[in-house]
């Protein structure tokens, strides 16, 4: 059984994380190989489909990394600062710019707020996908109704760097303000980032500056 305590090496961490998802080797011998040649640090950027090819990994130790390494991100972002103010798209992009688990995968973020425009919390919803219609209204308003926010934000990435809407990210925009009438919860922004800036392209698109949301937020 892995003893895991606060002396516990990160080769050895990260063997406990494995036990049971690798064919072959060790999962200790595994770990060992992965933290010199690729680190800790170098692990939590990969993706599983990168993952899955280190050291005969496979799919499933792959899968049991990049879920350790997310609960540690989150735990991480519930410990730190408090969350911001979003006041502004720009505040937005800047926040969820810096939230984001890889730059590399398109992420769909909920920014659940209170009277004061606060980020109370953060919910991703989806990760790696390029069809925004694939984005649900349950599943954008449903942690806003469980802690009675009243108005919420959407953000989401382009990798590409381009972040002009695509149609389908009109459209779904237009559903979730539509929903967001329904059940009474605001739709502030929607906020496109740029996954990388290249400091010519604009670093974001707001639907709420361009027109492409109803009328602005009372401040």
């Amino acid at each position: 059984m892995c003893g895991v305590c606060g002396e516990c090496g990160d080769a050895a961490l990260l063997g406990c994380v494995l036990r049971g998802q690798v064919s072959g080797r060790r999962a200790e011998e595994v770990a060992s190989s992965l933290v010199s040649e690729v680190g800790l640090e170098g692990l939590a950027e990969l993706g599983e489909t990168e993952l899955s090819c280190l050291c005969g990994l496979g799919r499933g130790g792959a899968r049991a990394l990049r879920s350790a390494f997310e609960l540690g991100r989150r735990l991480s972002a519930r410990r730190g600062v408090p969350l911001p103010q979003v006041g502004t798209p720009a505040s937005v992009a800047d926040y969820v710019r810096g939230a984001l688990s890889s730059p590399e995968q398109e992420e769909f973020h909920v920014l659940l707020l209170n009277s004061r425009l606060r980020v109370c919390r953060d919910v991703r919803v989806t990760v790696g996908l390029a069809d925004r219609s694939l984005v649900h209204a349950r599943e954008v308003y449903r942690e806003a109704i469980r802690s009675s926010c009243t108005s919420i934000m959407l953000a989401h990435n382009h990798p590409s760097g381009e972040v002009r809407p695509s149609a389908e990210d009109i459209g779904v925009t237009a559903s979730l303000a539509k929903a967001g009438e329904i059940i009474g919860i605001r739709l502030l922004d929607h906020v496109i980032v740029a996954g990388r800036l290249d400091g010519e392209s604009p670093p974001y698109f707001s639907f709420r500056e361009n027109g492409m949301l109803g009328r602005p937020a009372e401040r």
